[in-house]
């Protein structure tokens, strides 16, 4: 009886280690390997690689858009600050662009061209007096302006390298995500002149004497703002702009011959408010046309002509000149 229950007792013995052995290698847990001490110098491996925040400094648009939004701030800061009129007539239109500027999407947008009149105005405020604040905030959006109108070149400090490319325009160029309601025949058209010889097409949106402001709006058949406070920028910060109030026919708003300039974008001088500069043909000389500043002063200096300067400022950008264009 006792042999039959012994072999009964290590038959049940038997049975059960193949069941404790299976529920032991299930309930092993997988091995945790350590990458770091297998390979000195190497991390340990991160499930989730974050990406980079999109735009900022790949020197696409959207980046650009991203360095806008603070120079807007700052903007909004010094136009609470006490100013000159003229200096505050400029800070309108830079907001203005920047507005525009900042509704405009598509990696076609040429930024650099866009820049260009925006830090043309703010050289020219940099020479008016102004606070030390006004100053410093003035130099730090100057700074943000180079970095923008550099473009994927001058935006790689901010992302450094190894930032993905911009994702082309499959449209090709800029859209505006707004519907203005506008046609290209209701802006202002643009109007011949001359500079160095070649030709230049510009606009004129504001004059500051009215007078003028009316002939330029019967010349283009578009309004023309009369800003009285332009008349009071310094005389040193002020482009030169030649017309001509007889001689022969043509383009000019006095209906004589086109308009000369005496700098274009990328000159040294270069600045879109001009002062007024009237050029008369002396009685008796046979009149010809004269297409450069060098041109106009050589006929001054041989008593041909006079020039007169009634003291008018007008707002004239130039966005076509001898190689180049906005």
């Amino acid at each position: 009886m006792k042999t039959k229950f012994g072999a009964i007792c290590l038959l049940l013995l038997l049975l059960a280690i193949p069941f404790t052995m299976s529920s032991a290698q299930d309930a092993t847990p997988e091995p945790t390997v350590d990458h770091a001490a297998h390979h000195p110098g190497q991390a340990e491996a991160t499930p989730e690689v974050a990406q980079p925040m999109e735009g900022m400094g790949d020197g696409s648009a959207s980046g650009h858009r991203d360095m806008m939004q603070p120079m807007m701030d700052m903007m909004d800061t010094m136009m609470g600050m006490e100013m000159s009129d003229a200096m505050r007539d400029m800070m309108n239109q830079m907001r203005g662009m920047m507005d525009m500027m900042s509704m405009m999407h598509g990696d076609g947008i040429d930024m650099p061209a866009m820049m260009q009149p925006m830090m043309d105005m703010m050289d020219t405020m940099m020479g008016m007096e102004m606070s030390d604040a006004m100053r410093d905030m003035m130099n730090q959006m100057r700074g943000m302006m180079d970095m923008m109108h550099g473009g994927d070149h001058g935006m790689m400090g901010m992302g450094g390298e190894g930032m993905p490319e911009a994702t082309p325009d499959p449209m090709g160029g800029m859209e505006m995500e707004m519907n203005t309601g506008y046609s290209v025949d209701d802006l202002a058209p643009l109007a011949f002149a001359y500079y160095d010889g070649g030709d230049v097409y510009f606009v004129h949106p504001e004059a500051s004497d009215e007078g003028v402001a009316g002939v330029l709006t019967a010349m283009m058949g578009t309004d023309v703002i009369t800003v009285p406070s332009l008349g009071q920028i310094p005389a040193e910060l002020l482009g030169k702009v030649y017309v001509f109030t007889n001689g022969i026919e043509g383009k000019g708003p006095l209906g004589f011959q086109p308009d000369v300039f005496d700098s274009v974008p990328g000159t040294e001088n270069y600045t879109p408010l001009r002062s007024l500069q009237l050029v008369t043909w002396q009685e008796g000389t046979e009149a010809r046309g004269l297409t450069s500043v060098s041109d106009i002063l050589a006929a001054e200096e041989a008593g041909e002509i006079v020039i007169e300067a009634p003291g008018v400022v007008v707002n004239m950008p130039i966005l076509v000149w001898p190689d180049g264009q906005r």
